[in-house]
């Protein structure tokens, strides 16, 4: 892997990190929501939590690579 790739990457892991503290932020904001719904499923909430965070970033690494590529941004 070369170092500009790892760059990117890096970049885009941060922005995915932004992005879902936001949008997740919104409505667990008081951290009750998050107790209350691992709770409610145990870890296979924990599970699903960590599940979409990968596909927001891996959502947010594309759309970011394509917008680079095509010069859109």
């Amino acid at each position: 892997m070369s170092g500009g790739f790892l760059t990117r990457f890096w970049s885009a892991l941060i922005v995915a990190i932004v992005v879902q503290s936001v949008w997740i932020g919104g409505g667990f904001g008081s951290g009750r929501e998050i107790v209350e719904f691992i709770g409610r499923y145990g870890v296979n909430g924990l599970i699903a939590i960590v599940i979409g965070a990968i596909f927001l970033f891996i959502a947010l690494y594309l759309s970011f690579e394509v917008s680079r590529v095509f010069q859109s941004l």
